[in-house]
């Protein structure tokens, strides 16, 4: 190779070192903050579209290091997007509202007065962040709180909202000549929000009074068709524009479908063939519908496409690992994956599904004791007479109960090492799931939840929640040694040091 040659290769060697660290750079906003006038004790930057398994969730929220009521960090950026300042201070809770893009470079002054926060901007993208007088959340419990049964009151009070912040964007956008993706962004929010928030209170109402809202349901549900027609559930501008409203939205819409399309039918049988028929066809008597994973699946399919269906795809992963809704999972993961070989998600989410499925294939140990006979034990005093001998820890629960399986989740293997090797068992009543045996066993090979096990009959389980005074599940209570009961100190979300500290007082 000649000098000149040589030349030629090491310039476009470091042609590259340089177009690689700009592209690198071009995808970084750096934000630089500091609060005036209060002692600041948190920072952080939520993003309302950043979708990740339950054991990465803290990245859709970036903690910030706070020293001397001073904050800076540098986040990663794709596309424009909404995203949430929050702040602590000692006197309460603040947020503001930002929008970012690549190469922004903010720094903002932060002030508070009136228990407002007050906000001047310098830098580059400074005029789409200055101080935006919008709620990105509406306090909504006096709307709640009223329960009137028409959608009228509600509906006004949600417009005025949404005028009141329309107004507020227009202006903004009239005095400080924002981006159009900042443009795009908030008036599509705006929208949304209304829509979203009225779907909220009308979900309110129709579990909150559900025979008044059964009387008046038409005129609920035109007011959101109306809405809809106008703001469509499918929006690819909203989805490419990140809108948290939007986002919001779809997530909720599936849940609200799925509800409608089980509760509604008067023929559950034509309900089944609709929905599960291919499924029926390839698997016959043995195929047993799958309300939860399956069947969000195939609303996402028939109501999504693109973008959009990949994004809800990975709504459904998040939701279901944090709820251990693991049936006909792996299935859907894998044809996913297959389907769609280039998603986004699938970095994200492949070692946590793994996980996931690795731990529905453990096997039972012989500390995971199941009662026999079950069918002839109705009473509290019977289980009772089988297990006592032991400071027992009784959890009613359920494997249809997702506050059961979290609680499960976060402190069963702290608890039990915390007592290992003192006299301390456990007994796991499920209940309201006589038909659900093999799913029962599943989550208890999956949790290794060691202990005694029952699958409650509805008069065992009657008979303890009357004795325990349980009102819910999960429901908590100790067993004595010698077979009397203590009501339990801490229910749902339970705090862990109290019981330990319950249990540690019996032991003594």
């Amino acid at each position: 190779m000649s000098n000149r040659q040589r030349g030629i290769h090491y310039f476009l060697f470091f042609l590259q070192i340089i177009v690689a660290s700009t592209i690198a750079a071009q995808h970084n906003v750096k934000i630089n903050g500091k609060l005036e006038n209060e002692t600041l004790k948190y920072a952080s930057i939520e993003f309302t579209g950043r979708i990740y398994p339950p054991d990465d969730a803290a990245k859709a929220e970036q903690i910030i290091t706070v020293k001397n009521n001073r904050f800076s960090t540098s986040i990663e950026i794709d596309e424009p997007e909404i995203a949430i300042l929050y702040l602590e201070t000692e006197n309460g809770f603040f947020s503001q509202p930002l929008f970012l893009a690549k190469d922004y470079q903010l720094n903002l002054k932060l002030t508070i007065q009136n228990n407002q926060l007050l906000l001047e901007t310098t830098g580059i993208g400074a005029n789409d962040n200055r101080r935006l007088d919008v709620e990105t959340d509406h306090e909504l419990k006096p709307i709640v709180d009223r329960l009137d049964p028409l959608p009228d009151s509600a509906y006004l009070d949600l417009r005025k909202f949404f005028i009141k912040d329309s107004i507020a964007i227009e202006n903004y956008i009239q005095k400080y000549q924002p981006s159009e993706a900042f443009r795009i962004a908030w008036r599509l929010q705006c929208r949304y929000s209304f829509i979203y928030e009225y779907i909220l209170i009308n979900e309110n109402r129709r579990t909150r009074i559900p025979s008044a809202y059964v009387e008046n349901k038409n005129q609920w549900k035109q007011i959101k068709y109306d809405l809809l027609r106008d703001n469509p559930i499918v929006n690819e501008k909203a989805f490419k524009a990140k809108v948290p409203a939007y986002l919001n939205l779809i997530e909720r819409f599936i849940p609200i479908v799925k509800d409608s399309i089980q509760n509604e039918r008067t023929d559950p049988i034509a309900f089944v063939n609709e929905w599960f028929g291919e499924e029926i066809k390839k698997e016959g008597k043995s195929f047993r519908p799958d309300s939860k994973n399956l069947l969000t699946k195939k609303i996402i399919d028939r109501l999504f496409t693109g973008a959009i269906r990949d994004y809800l795809y990975a709504v459904l992963f998040k939701n279901a690992l944090a709820e251990i809704e693991m049936t006909n999972l792996e299935n859907i993961y894998k044809a996913y994956a297959s389907k769609y070989p280039d998603s986004k998600y699938l970095p994200i989410f492949d070692r946590s599904m793994q996980d996931f499925f690795d731990r529905t294939t453990r096997r039972f140990t012989p500390a995971m004791k199941f009662i026999e006979g079950r069918d002839t034990i109705h009473t509290f005093k019977q289980l009772i007479q089988l297990v006592k001998g032991k400071t027992i820890l009784l959890d009613m629960w359920g494997t249809w109960c997702g506050p059961c399986r979290s609680d499960i989740s976060k402190h069963s293997a702290i608890i039990k090492a915390h007592f290992k090797n003192k006299p301390v068992d456990y007994l796991y009543v499920a209940n309201l799931e006589e038909e659900n045996e093999k799913g029962w066993k599943e989550l208890i090979s999956f949790y290794q939840m060691e202990g005694y096990h029952i699958l409650a009959s509805a008069a065992l389980t009657k008979d303890i929640m009357t004795i325990v005074k349980g009102t819910g599940y999960p429901t908590y209570a100790i067993i004595r040694p010698d077979g009397s009961i203590e009501l339990s100190k801490t229910q749902y979300p339970m705090k862990r040091e109290v019981l330990i500290q319950q249990i540690e007082e019996l032991l003594k």
